[in-house]
């Protein structure tokens, strides 16, 4: 029951966030890990063929259609997102240049720092309940040209979000 649920709600995440890739996958008739990465980061590849295989047999249906009964819940979150930006990359000021368009949007910027060790790839973290405003700081950060490895929610977070940058 509870792999069920799951397989619902990846499907109604692609559904709503990630048409485009799913449509992709299921034009190319296979799974891509990449693409499994950029629908999602904690989608696995096993689910997302399940997805597709359901979405293959239902033809070109509606998707709300076919879940008709499903509800997915939300968590309403109020108030300003705060963002700790630490600079994993070697390209000095790049941490203060995603400070500047990332206020310049209406994020409250709380800390700018140099990330323990540097990084190959950008990661956004979040609080629990901040994952639609990550994915919407990872597509600013994908749209300025830095690589976001994955969204990812974390625990141990002062902030919103923490964005550690990568080369």
């Amino acid at each position: 029951m509870f792999r069920a649920a799951v397989l619902l709600l990846l499907i109604l995440l692609v559904a709503i966030n990630a048409r485009m890739i799913l449509e992709s996958v299921l034009a190319a008739k296979g799974i891509d890990e990449e693409i499994v990465a950029e629908a999602n980061p904690r989608l696995n590849k096993d689910l997302l063929q399940k997805a597709v295989t359901i979405l293959e047999k239902k033809g070109s249906e509606d998707l709300t259609s076919i879940f008709s009964t499903a509800t997915v819940e939300r968590q309403e979150v109020s108030g300003p997102v705060t963002i700790e930006i630490q600079n994993g990359s070697s390209v000095n000021g790049a941490a203060a240049g995603i400070s500047r368009i990332l206020s310049e949007s209406g994020y409250i910027i709380s800390d700018i720092s140099t990330a323990p060790s540097l990084q190959t790839q950008s990661t956004v973290f979040y609080k629990q309940g901040r994952a639609e405003e990550a994915v919407q700081v990872g597509d600013m950060l994908t749209a300025e040209g830095w690589s976001v490895k994955s969204v990812q929610e974390a625990q141990d977070l002062g902030n919103d979000i923490r964005i550690v940058l990568g080369s």
